[in-house]
């Protein structure tokens, strides 16, 4: 049996985990019935010890290890995590491993023996993606720089075992200007994009998604799918809509989200009427049998390098479902033919 090591500091039950980790594993599991898979999560909420400690819990070959998460104040603050994963691996004996992110892949390089396969996932910009959220106060351009060196020592690894994945090919492009990074050990993610719904099925849901939403089989969906926190510019998907509707009275807007009173305010606000919109929240496994109700795709971001170097998870769903995108030009991976 080979054994695949997955590496998480980002969270097992953030918004990204089915689509863009569990998924990818699922479908390597049942490629290769050769293959136990060890996800293994650092973590904060002690109730989730218990929740992913049962055998099976996501899948018969995929066994959870949590891990207590301390506060990240610097690499001294990484010796916990290595301690606590070197005994969760010296049992395996030989395996591959994947490491998510630049804080999850420090701790792999502490661990992991120069010998196996080791896959250092860089899904975005740390340092960046901080000063984005927090401003730029004295202490938070401290931490930030805390998170540039980690970054650096973690993407210009020169060890021939390591191989950098970036999301994108504007990621890559920046890891090697700004960080080094060889590029004869840097590639860009392939593994986790969706497949595209076959045109039979997207048929189907369309139709049934739109006699249970009540939406006229002609008219023209608009979909936005995500959260109304600013840096996803909810205030310019209403907006956008808003002008739309106008000039094309047909027009129907799907918003999938978590943050429904939070969009009902905004289209309240912008004078929509309640009968061109639906606002829902879905699971995850649901997410493309509504999409495939939909003719077009919506996303808006502001004009930053966070931005720019990113592979929204949205971008990825919107085109397995075979949807028009319109966007602001501020991603380099809707660009990019």
């Amino acid at each position: 049996m080979k054994h695949l090591v997955v590496i998480l500091y980002d969270g097992i039950e953030n918004s990204v985990f089915a689509g863009q980790v569990l998924q990818p594993l699922v479908q390597k599991l049942e490629i290769d019935e050769n293959i136990q898979v060890h996800l293994i999560s650092f973590e904060r909420r002690p109730g989730l010890f218990e929740k992913y400690k049962q055998p099976g819990f996501l899948h018969e070959r995929l066994r959870v290890t949590i891990l207590k998460k301390y506060p990240f104040i610097g690499s001294i603050n990484l010796w916990h995590a290595t301690r606590h994963l070197e005994k969760v691996l010296s049992p395996l004996g030989s395996y591959e491993c994947i490491a998510r992110g630049p804080i999850a892949g420090a701790i792999a390089l502490r661990v992991v023996p120069a010998e196996r396969p080791l896959i250092i996932q860089a899904r975005g910009l740390l340092a960046e993606e901080y000063t984005y959220m927090r401003g730029s106060s004295l202490i938070h351009r401290m931490r930030a720089q805390q998170f540039r060196t980690l970054e650096k020592d973690v993407y210009s690894t020169a060890r021939e075992n390591v191989t950098i994945e970036a999301v994108s090919s504007a990621l890559k492009n920046y890891l090697i200007k700004k960080y080094g990074t060889r590029t004869d050990r840097i590639t860009v993610a392939q593994h986790d994009i969706p497949q595209q719904i076959k045109a039979a099925i997207a048929t189907t849901w369309k139709q049934e998604v739109r006699t249970e939403l009540k939406i006229p089989a002609d008219a023209h969906v608009y979909c936005y799918s995500g959260s109304s926190k600013p840096w996803q510019c909810p205030d310019m998907v209403v907006h956008f809509f808003q002008e739309k509707f106008k000039k094309e009275p047909n027009t129907f807007l799907l918003i999938l989200t978590q943050d429904t009173q939070e969009f009902k305010t905004l289209l309240g606000k912008a004078g929509i009427p309640e009968k061109l919109y639906h606002i829902a929240t879905v699971a995850h496994h649901e997410v493309y049998r509504y999409l495939s109700a939909c003719n077009t795709g919506l996303i808006f971001r502001k004009n930053h390098m966070v931005n720019w170097v990113a592979r929204p998870t949205k971008v990825l769903e919107y085109r397995a479902a075979g949807l028009d995108i319109v966007h602001n030009n501020t991603v380099a991976y809707l660009t990019e033919k």
